[in-house]
Parts: structure tokens; C-alpha cells; sequence
């Protein structure tokens, strides 16, 4: 559909043309719309990076730390289970072996997942689980950079192990060390049979002299416990603390969630500030007169 525009030439002659309704919407778009489309970029970009930051602090998962404070060992090369304890066994793991998966001895099995190699001083990390209970494993890196679990009681999992950090932490192996009780075994021998002597025959004849009379005109003795006397000292006040300290694991557990979730506020609150100044921002709409 069109219709007619007049439009004025010079000398005053009128000169009627026709444009189209499309090519007067062109005009208006390119007076109108072109001017803000940067800045309309900049606003959706901006709510984008928003919801993207917000979104990353709801649903990334939490990073977890291992539920036992390491023992850094910084002064053997090669140290094995035997080395911390005679009586645990070792199973080794090294080489191929250093990788997500099912590894076995016979009497221990142990899975390895979440496995990440050290990389430029950063450490890596692992995840394991047990068929028995495990009572250390050293994670052995470089020359130096070993870290050692001990767990008492035993575990059968845990989570986020890794070497030191600082150059030269590749880990190397893993020591899973664990010990198998043996069932204490009944006495073989029987209880020994009761004494075959009986006992000696008591006296029968009466002793021949009676005792002698006590003295008329002496004093008697004083029949009875005699009370102690005070030693003059303070004896110590003894009973039991009405509150019960609470574990350190338990406070370095919660002490490192609290760090972990650190990242998500801060995350959460450049995205509100981002959020409330576009908002802020926003453009009034302007009535166009026809």
C-alpha cells in the first residue's frame, strides 16, 4: 500500500510523489532505532553476565578437602607404610596406575576417581573409596612434597587428597596402607586341675594355760579405731568438666567449608551490584508525537 507525499520543489511547483508504507518504516527505523542498538547490546550483555555469574554460585558443586588435616613429610625420598607403622601392609600404586579406577591386592580394593595430576606447583587431588577400612595413605610427590593421612579409626573413603604445593609435587605414587586383625585364638591348654593335698588337720588339743587375769588396779586399754589427726593441708577439689572441648577435625572441617563457600557470595554479590545498576540504568521510554 502506498500513498501520496507532497513534496515542494523550487520556484514553489508541487510535485506529488509515492512512497511506500515500508520505505516511510525504513526512514523511521534508521531516525529512531540505530542509535540505541549499542547501548541495547551493552544492557543484555550485562544481564547475561548477570544470570551466568549467578548461576555458576547456585550450581557449581562445593570443592571438598579431605576430612583429615595431612602430614607433610619433607625429609625422605621414599618412605613406605612399614616406615610409620610395622604392622601396616602397603598397596602400591604408580605409574598407569595413577588414574581414575579399580585396583585390588587380593584383600584390599580401592577406587581412585576424580584424578587430577599436579600441574606448575598447583597440587592435584583425588577422591578414593575401600572394601575395608584403610589406615593411612601417603601420597608421594617429587623428593619432598608428600603428604601423609592417617586415619583413627580406620576409613573406607574420602575425598580432595593431594601432595604439597610448590614446584617438583607431581605425584609419583600412592601408598594405601592398611593392617588385617587377626581373631585371638582360645588357650589350648586346660585349666589346671585343683591341688589333690587337702589341708592339714587343725590342733585338737586346747592351749593348756589360760589367759592370765587382767590387772585390778591398772587402767584398761581403749577399745576402738583412733580418729587421725589433721596433716594442716588442703586436699585437691577432684570432678569432671561440665563442657567437653569440641574435636579439631570438626573445626578444620567446617573452618574449610567456610572458605570454599567464599567464591559463591562474593560471585553472587557483583552479580546483584551488576543487576541493581542496570536496573538503575534503565532508559525511560519516550512517547513519540505523531
Amino acid at each position: 500500500m502506498a500513498r501520496p507525499i507532497r513534496q515542494r520543489l523550487p520556484g514553489g511547483i508541487r510535485k506529488h510523489a509515492v512512497i511506500s508504507i515500508k520505505e516511510l518504516g525504513d526512514q523511521t527505523m534508521s531516525k529512531k532505532t540505530f542509535p540505541h542498538t549499542r547501548a541495547d547490546i551493552v544492557r543484555r550483555a550485562g544481564w547475561l553476565a548477570a544470570l551466568g555469574m549467578a548461576a555458576t554460585a547456585a550450581l557449581a558443586p562445593a570443592a571438598q578437602a579431605a576430612s583429615v588435616t595431612p602430614i607433610p613429610i619433607s625429609d625422605d625420598k621414599n618412605p613406605t607404610c612399614s616406615d610409620f607403622n610395622p604392622d601396616w601392609i602397603q598397596l602400591k600404586l604408580e605409574g598407569d596406575d595413577l588414574a581414575n579406577g579399580t585396583y585390588t591386592d587380593g584383600t584390599l580394593t580401592i577406587t581412585i576417581s576424580n584424578f587430577v595430576e599436579s600441574s606448575g606447583g598447583t597440587p592435584g587431588s583425588f577422591d578414593w573409596s575401600s572394601n575395608i577400612g584403610v589406615d593411612a595413605i601417603l601420597v608421594k610427590a617429587g623428593d619432598d612434597k608428600h603428604n601423609l593421612y592417617v586415619y583413627d579409626p580406620e576409613s573406607t573413603g574420602d575425598t580432595g587428597l593431594e601432595p604439597q604445593a610448590g614446584t617438583g609435587n607431581g605425584i609419583s605414587h600412592l601408598s594405601i596402607c592398611y593392617d588385617v586383625e587377626q581373631a585371638s585364638t582360645p588357650p589350648s591348654e586346660a585349666p589346671s586341675t585343683p591341688p589333690s593335698v587337702a589341708p592339714s588337720v587343725p590342733p585338737s588339743v586346747p592351749p593348756s594355760v589360760a589367759p592370765s587375769a587382767p590387772p585390778s588396779g591398772s587402767e584398761l586399754p581403749v577399745v576402738g579405731t583412733p580418729t587421725p589427726a589433721p596433716t594442716g593441708g588442703v586436699a585437691g577439689a577432684t570432678g569432671t568438666p561440665g563442657v567437653t572441648p569440641p574435636p579439631t577435625d570438626t573445626e578444620l572441617a567446617a573452618a574449610a567449608q567456610a572458605g570454599n563457600d567464599g567464591w559463591r557470595m562474593a560471585l553472587m554479590l557483583i552479580a546483584g551490584v551488576l543487576a541493581g545498576t542496570l536496573v538503575a540504568t534503565q532508559p525511560r521510554k519516550v512517547r513519540q508525537k505523531n
